[in-house]
């Protein structure tokens, strides 16, 4: 009890001391600067004589009930340990809750980049198919006049020259009338100059029919180049939302180790206060079988 009285003591007497040094003004501080380092130092021994007299306490009464509610308060390094796991945990769910927004703007985004591509290269594709069937149709063409104008030569006899009625029939005449032209007779300049001008023609519009089929390959295998190159850009996009997947369950993963580890510290802390409680419901049945067996005596 005197130790206890001493304590207690000493403990107003440190609370004075405190007060004091917080009531002081700056002024007063300045003009005695003493007082406060010695007032520090003061606050510091009684600080220590308050620990030692508390630890030969615990050491003279192990078992008194003061000693037994300081051994149920969960530890500072307990406490320290908790309050840095819901931290961790904390920053952990605002990370995943981070990548998660992050990824679905992301993965959305190029959802609309890779649809209006695949809209525009399927117009391109369509537009190209268009130009390649009426690349088709006039080289047909250009190749059915020429086939017919050979026909036509081979089969048909030498005749009076006649008026044209369309540029096809006037050409056939003419290469009816060179190729059968007798031995002795020669054909005339003009006729020999249509003939030359109309297989230049010809020659030119296959070559532009030709040029313009290969042109319009190009493009085509370029559309579908670039049509392969988004599937590839697709593909990796979607490997790295897997992967953000991943890591969003590896960290869902560690918050629940961390939240099993906190339930065990709380079920080991619970455990430690029953046992705590059951000792002082021990202590306090020994006392009154001791106190019956003096009153006994008596």
């Amino acid at each position: 009890m005197a130790q206890q009285n001493m304590i207690d003591h000493l403990r107003s007497e440190l609370h004075k001391n405190i007060a004091q040094k917080d009531d002081k003004k700056p002024q007063e501080l300045k003009k005695k600067p003493c007082v406060g380092v010695y007032a520090r130092m003061r606050i510091k021994q009684l600080e220590e004589q308050v620990k030692r007299l508390e630890e030969d306490l615990r050491r003279r009464c192990p078992d008194s009930i003061s000693n037994l509610i300081r051994a149920m308060e969960p530890s500072e390094s307990d406490q320290a340990k908790s309050a840095e796991y819901e931290e961790r945990v904390k920053s952990l769910e605002e990370e995943i809750t981070s990548l998660k927004t992050e990824s679905e703007h992301r993965v959305n985004a190029i959802q609309k980049e890779h649809q209006v591509l695949e809209l525009d290269y399927k117009g391109q594709i369509a537009s190209l198919k268009l130009e390649l069937k009426k690349m088709k149709m006039s080289t047909d063409k250009v190749s059915t006049r020429r086939g017919k104008a050979g026909s036509n030569s081979r089969e048909s006899t030498y005749k009076k020259p006649e008026l044209p009625f369309s540029r096809g029939s006037r050409r056939r005449d003419l290469c009816s009338r060179e190729k059968n032209v007798p031995p002795g007779r020669l054909v005339s300049k003009q006729e020999a100059g249509e003939v030359d001008a109309s297989g230049r023609k010809q020659k030119k519009d296959m070559l532009e029919a030709a040029t313009q089929t290969d042109e319009c390959i190009e493009r085509f295998m370029e559309l579908k180049d670039a049509i392969k190159n988004q599937a590839k850009e697709m593909q990796t996009i979607e490997k790295l939302h897997l992967d953000a997947d991943i890591a969003l369950k590896n960290a869902q993963m560690e918050i629940n180790d961390l939240r099993c580890q906190c339930k065990t510290g709380e079920q080991n802390f619970a455990e430690r206060e029953k046992s705590h409680k059951e000792a002082l419901a021990e202590l306090n049945f020994d006392n009154i079988s001791k106190e019956k067996d003096l009153v006994k005596l008596e």
